[in-house]
This record gives structure tokens, sequence and C-alpha cells, in this order.
């Protein structure tokens, strides 16, 4: 649907947080950077 979510356990369990402008803003409280993977198209 185009929405960017945030992944764990090795890129194999989707969560249903959805990666946007609130989000990230809120997250930024707690890291100074963020490493962003494209795992649906990653090793293809």
């Amino acid at each position: 649907d185009g929405n960017y979510v945030i992944v764990t356990d090795r890129w194999q369990k989707f969560s249903d947080v959805v990666l946007d402008e609130n989000t990230i803003g809120f997250l930024a409280t707690y890291a100074d950077e963020f490493l962003v993977h494209g795992v649906d198209v990653e090793g293809k």
C-alpha cells in the first residue's frame, strides 16, 4: 500500500507501526540516526 513499517527479527516480522512524519518525529527523540533497509527488495 506504499507505507513503510518497522520490521524486526532479522527483517522477518513486519509490525503494524507505519513510519510517517509523526512516528519518525517521536522516535527522533530517542535516536540521532536511523538505519533503513528495503527488505521487500533486498537480494533481488
